[in-house]
């Protein structure tokens, strides 16, 4: 939901378009251990039915959403967008999968596919690879 919120903002121009880079490469490394987090306070949530560990989740999960997308250059976005209506799918479709519900299943990965096909064709249509638009801060470094 960040993520879209940022990505809004970026499109509509009430954000800067130039990528936000925290720490450099080491954006990555505080990614990776946020969701290291977000698994271990699921696993507790699971064990404890306690919940607090959710609303570790949804915070972390906030902050993770903004800053990939804060990462993202203003000229990237139409793929950033595409990538994330491909996420709402595969989310959809794993509600189907719980629900044992074929419909959401179906329907969630064809969305899911289709918006990573989409973006994998934007990134080809830019000469870009995937990774380097999803990675973010294109053209920071120095030459």
């Amino acid at each position: 939901m960040s993520g879209s919120i940022v990505a809004w903002g970026k499109l509509d121009e009430r954000i800067s378009s130039k990528p936000l880079i925290i720490l450099g490469w080491g954006r990555h490394v505080i990614n990776i251990i946020l969701v290291l987090i977000i698994l271990i306070a699921g696993l507790g949530y699971t064990f404890t039915n306690n919940v607090i560990p959710l609303y570790v989740i949804l915070v972390l999960s906030l902050f993770i959403g903004w800053h990939l997308v804060m990462a993202i250059g203003g000229a990237d976005m139409p793929v950033v967008v595409s990538m994330l209506n491909s996420y709402s799918g595969w989310a959809t479709s794993a509600s189907g999968f719980m629900l044992s519900n074929y419909l959401l299943i179906i329907s969630g990965a064809l969305i899911g596919s289709s918006g990573a096909i989409l973006s994998y064709i934007m990134c080809v249509g830019m000469n870009r690879s995937f990774i380097s638009v999803i990675a973010g801060g294109f053209g920071m470094g120095g030459g």
